[in-house]
């Protein structure tokens, strides 16, 4: 069936071939679009025919956490996605041997190139060009060098690659990696002004891409004004020490990061990411010692003293975490933005008590931040509190707060359903309905949102309407693959 599905794609090219024809575009100076499709973008054009709707809505959560795209938003996300890879000169897709949760992207793809067939190249190719070395030969003193990726990596590449000229085009990171929760969404806040901003300074000019399915966008924009986008993904980690898939080899980037964070007053950026690679060697207490060393110099550095916290937090030192977090907040009044991303530290490491007693303090500085109100619910739902605010005040203030963000923003599917789950476990079971059912009517494909509301129904003795539901949500996850 694989090699049946591989054929219908489109020619298939080896890594050679693909490199030669890289070659070629360069010197040419002809546009180009190179891409990879693997199983993030095939479940975002695939489900639900090839996968269900729950491994969808995982996607989702990896890339946007608790701010989702609304139904007409994730459409245009699609669209785009689809379009981009039709226009792409090579597409790069799992082989055949691939484990099925990736191979199964092949049939996605065969779908989209049904009538317009693809050139692909079926390997990991952005790894392949690194180990054979292919990348690094052509792109040493290139000319101009475009980076469209979340990370800055301009020291490393200056390093390794010495482009006489080079350009960053900085997108938001993938949410569940990201400390920065106040800032936009990449999709779709941020995606018009990147499309708009990313300049091609003349025929040729090379730009590598790392931006989830975005990027193969941003690849279709580039080749479209005269460019060539190679999407090399996780390469991009890779250079910033961050480990995001398995087995990734630190070796090219390790002794950089070594030598530049031991020259006086070193970047953030490099110290962040010499810590994540110490981290990453299972060397936790160099991590700690090093970022508690540059924050000595620096006590005031805020994404520092987070990654410092995450490191106390994964040794089980809850005190010392809750020591640095303090200080910080004594050395002014740690924003909105500090205050939820330490939250979502503490209680990602199991410490629900201390992110209520953050998130409480800070709902009274802030109490319209839609993004803190979606966190403060869900962790004033899960867990018994003891918050420095009385109790009675802070759940009033709460309902309250939440009710005045949806009358806002009443297309928000997110609080809605955290409200409701909220509502029902403070015995507001009737109210908990009505908000739940909402959450369903405004995103009817996250079948997480199901399960309460049907209980609920249950609970109050609507049979009836909670058999309906159950019928929807069978039939919802009927319509793909088993997870």
């Amino acid at each position: 069936m694989n090699e049946r599905t591989l054929a219908s794609i489109g020619r298939r090219m080896s890594v050679p071939e693909l490199e030669m024809l890289l070659l070629e575009r360069i010197a040419r100076r002809r546009p180009a679009s190179i891409v990879r499709f693997n199983d993030g973008e095939a479940k975002l054009l695939g489900t639900p025919a090839f996968y269900a709707q729950s491994q969808l809505t995982r996607m989702l959560e990896r890339w946007f956490r608790d701010n989702r795209l609304s139904l007409d938003q994730l459409e245009r996300l699609r669209a785009g996605l689809a379009a981009a890879i039709r226009n792409a000169d090579v597409v790069g897709c799992p082989d055949a041997d691939w484990p099925a949760e990736f191979a199964r992207a092949n049939a996605v793809l065969a779908s989209l190139a049904a009538g317009h067939p693809l050139a692909t190249v079926l390997v990991n190719f952005p790894q392949a060009m690194i180990l054979d070395g292919f990348l690094q030969k052509t792109l040493t003193g290139i000319d101009f060098l475009g980076l469209v990726t979340s990370r800055d990596v301009r020291g490393v590449v200056r390093h390794m690659l010495e482009p006489r000229r080079s350009a960053w085009c900085r997108v938001p990171e993938q949410a569940l990696f990201c400390y920065e929760p106040h800032l936009p969404r990449h999709f779709p806040e941020m995606f018009d002004f990147l499309c708009a901003s990313i300049e091609v300074p003349f025929q040729g000019a090379v730009f590598l891409v790392g931006a989830g399915p975005c990027g193969k966008i941003y690849c279709d924009v580039i080749k479209r004004r005269g460019g060539i986008a190679i999407d090399i993904g996780s390469v991009f980690d890779v250079w910033a020490g961050r480990l995001t898939r398995p087995e990734m080899d630190f070796t090219p980037v390790r002794s950089y990061y070594e030598r530049v964070v031991a020259v006086p007053a070193p970047r953030d950026d490099d110290v962040l990411a010499l810590a994540e690679i110490h981290q990453n060697d299972g060397d936790l207490g160099r991590s700690i010692d090093l970022l508690r060393m540059v924050l000595r110099l620096r006590p005031g550095s805020v994404p520092l003293t987070l990654k410092c916290i995450e490191c106390l937090l994964l040794v089980g030192d809850l005190p010392s975490a809750k020591g640095l977090f303090e200080a910080l907040a004594q050395a002014g009044t740690p924003g909105t933005a500090v205050s939820r991303a330490a939250a979502r530290l503490f209680m990602d490491h199991g410490h629900r008590i201390v992110a209520g007693e953050i998130l409480a303090q800070a709902l009274y500085v802030d109490p319209t931040d839609i993004i803190m109100l979606r966190l403060a619910l869900m962790v004033f739902t899960e867990a018994d509190l003891a918050v420095p605010p009385p109790p009675a005040r802070l759940h009033a203030d709460l309902v309250l707060a939440s009710v005045a963000a949806l009358q806002a923003q009443p297309g928000d599917h997110t609080l809605c359903f955290n409200f409701a789950r909220y509502l029902g476990a403070n015995g507001d079971v009737a109210q908990a309905i009505c908000w739940g059912e909402r959450a369903i009517m405004l995103f009817p494909i996250e079948i997480a949102y199901y399960p309460p509301v049907i209980a609920w129904l249950g609970y109050v003795g609507r049979a009836s309407d909670a058999g309906t539901l159950a019928e929807a949500m069978a039939a919802l996850e009927s319509l793909g693959p088993a997870a």
